[in-house]
């Protein structure tokens, strides 16, 4: 049974909105060489100056999630991105900048969840994470 990918973006998107963020959603409809018609779904969580998460699900049942954040310092990159990692994320570092992402086959909230938490614990700094 495939994912219903509309539930999903709902959940994601109260999911980022309890979590404080600013949500922005999109939908859009393509066509693929083939003729055939594609959506996709994405839901952008800001917190302002710290960290965007963005999940996006389609009609092919694969789900991405993006993390990029803003530690307060390198250590707390090093630490967020090992995080990130440790829970199954491509990621890249640079100084205090973090980009994770996230190739899932579920409908991706739990990675929502834990990248919205690695951002807060990185961004405010201190020994969280």
């Amino acid at each position: 049974m495939g994912v219903d990918m509309e539930r999903a973006r709902r959940m994601v998107s109260r999911v980022m909105r309890n979590a404080g963020l600013h949500v922005e959603e999109l939908r859009v409809q393509t066509k693929n060489l083939l003729g055939q018609v594609v959506e996709e779904s994405k839901v952008m969580g800001v917190r302002e100056g710290r960290y965007k998460v963005t999940w996006s699900g389609g009609s092919s049942g694969r789900v991405v999630v993006r993390v990029t954040l803003h530690a307060r310092d390198e250590d707390s990159a090093r630490r967020a991105a090992e995080r990130l990692e440790s829970l199954g994320a491509n990621v890249d570092v640079a100084e205090q900048r973090v980009h994770a992402v996230f190739r899932v086959r579920g409908d991706g909230v739990k990675q929502v969840l834990d990248s919205i938490d690695v951002a807060e614990k990185a961004t405010r700094g201190g020994d969280e994470l």
